[in-house]
């Protein structure tokens, strides 16, 4: 859907549930609620762990050399490594994590070449139950990753060596505007078709919302409700 389908059927949605003491709004300040209403349907989604819905949001990123993080040298295998800055480097308008595959080659049953793999994701805390010592060398066939503030850290067992670390993630939707000014907006929205009409009514609500501050307490007493 277009921005200019977008701000028509705000209009009659807003007409319909407003006052006539409501105010009006400009079609720069509807887009305002109309980007923080794809954002926030974005984040609803993430958080319901519904990613076939955010199909055209997720990125896969690829890191041909991960640098070696400097916390797992000789503890839990030469070949731990991190990834880029998620808030940079490789990453194009990283958003959320979604999970990570490594190229692994390892030199023990199974052996294998250049293997792309999906890591089993733990907790940091976790990270040290798998660390190499001169009395333990853990077997594991995944490698192990986490999310270490805005690197992706993954952990190898001691006879497998990571080449490439392959990243999912939900990217930040570009921003909608009736004209494009940079590559950072569009005239149509990204989300999928389906949930356009529902970044709509949620731009709305917004609407209400920045009118009637009752409403937003409303509303979060009726979701912290026990």
């Amino acid at each position: 859907m277009t921005v200019t389908t977008m701000l028509a059927n705000f209009l009659v949605e807003y007409d319909a549930v407003a006052s006539a003491s409501s105010p009006l709004y400009s079609d720069e300040e509807i887009i305002q609620f109309l980007n923080r209403a794809q954002y926030d349907i974005v984040d609803m989604l993430y958080r319901a762990k519904e990613f076939d819905l955010l199909d055209g949001l997720i990125v896969t990123d690829t890191n041909a050399a991960p640098a070696v993080h400097a916390q797992f040298v000789g503890v839990a295998g030469e070949g731990a490594g991190k990834t880029s800055d998620t808030s940079g480097g490789g990453f194009t308008r990283y958003l959320y994590y979604v999970a990570s595959y490594s190229e692994v080659t390892r030199t023990q049953v199974p052996v294998m070449a250049a293997t792309i793999i999906k890591n089993t994701e733990i907790d940091k805390s976790q990270a040290r139950f798998f660390a190499t010592s001169a009395f333990n060398s853990p077997i594991f066939r995944y490698p192990k990753s986490y999310v270490d503030g805005v690197y992706v850290v993954v952990i190898p067992d001691a006879y497998s060596t990571i080449s490439k670390i392959y990243v999912d993630y939900v990217s930040n939707p570009k921003e909608l505007s009736a004209t494009v000014s940079d590559a950072s907006h569009t005239t149509t929205c990204q989300l999928r078709e389906s949930l356009h009409e529902e970044v709509v009514t949620k731009a709305v609500q917004l609407a209400q919302v920045a009118t009637n501050p009752q409403m937003a307490e409303a509303n979060i007493k009726l979701t912290n409700k026990p």
